[in-house]
């Protein structure tokens, strides 16, 4: 069973992606992560009424996301957000659904823990892998940001489908964004976030919005890792994912 947001996101103001995006990109930001449970999730979008409002594009308020993860064979890149590693990144091919565009990213982290992001528009019909123009992007971006020579292979890893609701505060660069009906796989390995649970982000310039501050009120505190890294824990066999199994 599928969860329908559209009663979440009726109440809300519209906002349009290019008002978002004139108030503030974001594309350094501080990030948390939250599993929310159902009840505290509707409180929570509750109080953002007053505060926030709903990204709107062509009528359209929930937009499905399909996302291609790719990592070094021997999982570089898990391994370094595992170990924490100051330098560290992920790359990924990401398709928006609801209107076809396609991206590739880069999201590292900054001397300060931020999370910077990169990206270029991208092919959807080579989304799953990664071409010459891509590679050239990763490696340039690498050197620019950590002096670093990237010379190892970028293979396909995890893969995740979810359908995402964006929030936007008026009174701050604050942005929410709340995924539903989350899908891992792996080749033929499949996992699906419990529909009892909302996958809520918090963006913000320093981490402690007011919307990060309601929750922990709410009793729900951030969770370690990414959804690649969950998603690789869930789906890979006796691999070690300690931060990340509750």
């Amino acid at each position: 069973m599928r969860v329908d947001t559209t009663f979440i996101t009726a109440p809300f103001a519209p906002i349009s992606l290019e008002a978002i995006n004139q108030a503030a990109a974001l594309q350094t930001r501080a990030d948390n992560k939250y599993f929310v449970p159902w009840e505290a999730y509707l409180a929570f979008a509750e109080t953002l009424r007053a505060t926030h409002k709903v990204l709107e594009i062509d009528g359209r308020r929930a937009f499905t996301y399909d996302t291609q993860y790719f990592d070094t064979p021997d999982l570089a890149n898990y391994w370094g957000h595992v170990q924490k590693r100051r330098k560290r990144f992920k790359c990924r091919s990401r398709i928006y659904e609801n209107s076809g565009l396609c991206v590739f990213e880069l999201k590292l982290k900054s001397g300060r823990g931020e999370t910077v992001k990169h990206k270029i528009g991208y092919d959807e019909a080579v989304a799953r892998t990664v071409n010459a123009d891509a590679r050239a992007f990763v490696e340039r971006q690498l050197q620019q940001s950590y002096r670093m020579q990237f010379g190892r292979a970028l293979v396909p890893t995890l893969r995740t489908h979810y359908e995402r609701v964006t929030f936007a505060s008026q009174v701050s660069t604050e942005r929410v964004t709340c995924d539903f009906n989350l899908g891992f796989s792996l080749g033929q390995a499949r996992a699906q976030m419990d529909h009892g649970y909302v996958l809520v982000e918090i963006k913000s310039e320093r981490g402690r919005s007011d919307a990060d501050q309601f929750l922990w009120r709410l009793g729900v505190r951030p969770a370690s890792g990414s959804k690649y890294c969950v998603g690789m824990a869930l789906l890979v066999p006796d691999l070690r994912s300690n931060p990340f199994r509750q």
